[in-house]
């Protein structure tokens, strides 16, 4: 089974750690989030992604940080699950009606 999430997030490593390990770490969150992660200093690394067929959890991704922990200054992931629509813009093409915004499900 699979859902729709939107997940986005940053970690930084400590200065100390080499970039394979960080490497094999980020591979490992990249499979838990099904996202790319893309770093400009090779000390904070970011995701973002919209996915349709999403199987992420969690606790998948608890899972990696908690057994990296000693690796991280800082995490910071959040996942939301997108199973309806907060709002929903609706017209029908007529002139004389002003767009509907519906609340939650239709």
């Amino acid at each position: 089974m699979s859902w729709e999430t939107f997940t986005v997030g940053y970690v930084t490593f400590k200065g100390s750690i080499d970039k394979e390990t960080q490497r094999e770490i980020i591979d490992k969150l990249a499979d838990a989030t099904e996202c790319e992660w893309t770093t400009d200093d090779d000390i904070t690394y970011r995701c973002q992604d919209v996915n349709w067929l999403s199987h992420v959890q969690g606790e998948e991704i608890r899972d990696v940080v908690k057994e990296y922990k000693q690796y991280f200054d800082e995490v910071a992931i959040s996942i939301w699950y997108l199973d309806e629509a907060d709002e929903t813009i609706r017209f029908s093409g007529n002139d004389y009606e002003e767009p509907m915004i519906y609340h939650g499900r239709l």
